[in-house]
């Protein structure tokens, strides 16, 4: 029996293939499970019922949104914020297990996610990938308010680090890789357009070309061999595609649905 309780969350949408291995990947660890569901289509809210999860609708309204509203719903002690495609592996629940049994002087926490793509945990060319996930209740914590890649506001506290991994397993491939794209970059795009930098046109090739240096030169992507060159390769296209949605934007280039040649 552990001395703190702790609600998990998972933000769900069309996740039938994860949402099973995900809840009992926490299952060690959670006194409740939240799934936080924005309009699934598929099997995933019975799948979710079917694990005795407590289930939440609420329309998709950003990254941060759903986080921040679905903290309104946690009963826990602490909160561990986690997405479908992700698992605790065995040293991560031990170390949530001895955290929930001690009193530390930290509240919040980041865990570090191997990112396992292709098949392989693609260590150099996806970098060191800390994410703060686990946090004290009742502490005032809020996801700054953003399109993408939305962050825990921790108010200058110290963020302490949980040994094991989260274990983010993509199996989609190019085809949802490419799907993916288009959505975050539109996100981006759209954060990007509030605010617009000079030079768009200049960022728009310089980029790519930073991105890739990072992953595969600095962070020794080469070491994940040819997946890390590919990865590499798409995310310095990720980079290109987000500043050509500004500079399209900007121009006010329409593309034509029928358009005579």
């Amino acid at each position: 029996m552990l001395s703190s309780t702790l609600t998990v969350v998972i933000l769900t949408m069309n996740e039938e293939k994860n949402i099973r291995q995900c809840v009992e990947s926490v299952r060690p660890v959670a006194t409740d499970i939240l799934v936080f569901d924005s309009g699934s289509q598929d099997r995933t809210v019975a799948i979710a019922e079917s694990l005795r999860c407590r289930v939440v609708h609420q329309p998709f309204s950003g990254f941060a949104s759903q986080r921040n509203a679905a903290r309104e719903h946690c009963e826990g002690d602490w909160i561990l914020m986690i997405d479908a495609d992700e698992r605790l592996d065995e040293e991560l629940i031990r170390s949530i297990q001895n955290l929930l049994n001690d009193l530390p002087k930290e509240t919040v926490f980041k865990l570090d996610r191997k990112n396992i793509i292709w098949n392989k945990w693609l260590k150099y060319s996806c970098g060191k990938d800390y994410q703060i996930r686990l946090f004290k209740n009742h502490t005032g914590f809020r996801y700054c308010e953003q399109e993408i890649h939305e962050k825990l506001d921790v108010m200058g506290r110290t963020v302490g680090v949980l040994s094991g991994y989260l274990i983010h397993r993509d199996q989609g491939g190019l085809v949802h890789f490419i799907n993916k794209l288009n959505h975050y970059t539109d996100l981006e795009a759209s954060e990007i357009l509030k605010d617009p930098p000079r030079l768009i046109f200049l960022r728009m090739f310089v980029a790519p070309c930073v991105i890739f240096f990072r992953r595969y030169i600095r962070s020794l992507g080469f070491l994940d061999g040819l997946r890390g060159f590919l990865l590499s390769l798409l995310a310095s296209f990720y980079g290109f595609v987000k500043y050509f949605k500004v500079y399209e934007s900007i121009k006010g280039w329409k593309v034509c649905e029928k358009e005579s040649l």
